[in-house]
């Protein structure tokens, strides 16, 4: 008797979007981010393992790249709060004559 072999469905292939990608919420990245960071300070001062320390601290350090991968620069910016301070143009400046 000749058994038949389950077809194999393929899956649909994934189409690609010209869309920005899917928002994050800041807000949860900024808590988790220092939750990492508090997390790898007091295990390095309270004698934690190394391995688990230095995990710690290496996520810490990535997540703000992995921000900016998913957002630019920008993303970066406002996870750490930082705001562009506008240049002014009515100061003149001290080497040209006004």
């Amino acid at each position: 008797m000749h058994t038949r072999k389950p077809e194999r469905r393929m899956l649909p292939s994934p189409v690609e979007s010209t869309a920005d990608p899917e928002p994050i919420s800041l807000r949860n990245v900024r808590i988790k981010l220092c939750t990492l960071a508090t997390l790898a300070v007091a295990g390095a001062m309270s004698g934690a393992a190394a391995p688990i320390t230095l995990v710690l601290a290496v996520t810490s350090v990535a997540v703000p790249f992995a921000v900016a991968g998913h957002g630019g620069a920008q993303q970066v910016r406002a996870l750490f709060l930082i705001r562009r301070q506008p240049l002014h143009r009515n100061t003149t400046r001290k080497d040209q004559p006004a």
